[in-house]
């Protein structure tokens, strides 16, 4: 998650991950928290969600990672990424 447009100040915004066809536990970590930065950081921030890797064929599948609640001033856009996970089988 990368804070661009302007450095001044401290802003946070909240991240949680939502089912799709890949679902938690199964196929993924639910993971969810805050990202921080402190006045003048402009560093990007990332998300890791844990996979489950197992051994069933299912296809490609996907969930999302939603940013919320900012704080700071900031505008959160786009607010959600759809994560594809492709299954190696």
């Amino acid at each position: 998650v990368t804070r661009t447009a302007n450095s001044a100040g401290a802003v946070s915004v909240a991240y949680a991950t939502t089912a799709g066809t890949a679902t938690a536990p199964a196929d993924y970590a639910t993971t969810a928290g805050t990202l921080a930065w402190a006045d003048g950081d402009t560093a990007p921030k990332t998300v890791t969600v844990p996979l489950v890797a197992d051994a069933l064929v299912e296809g490609t599948e996907t969930f999302t990672v939603t940013l919320s609640a900012p704080v700071g001033g900031v505008i959160v856009e786009p607010a959600t990424a759809t994560v594809t996970v492709a299954d190696p089988g």
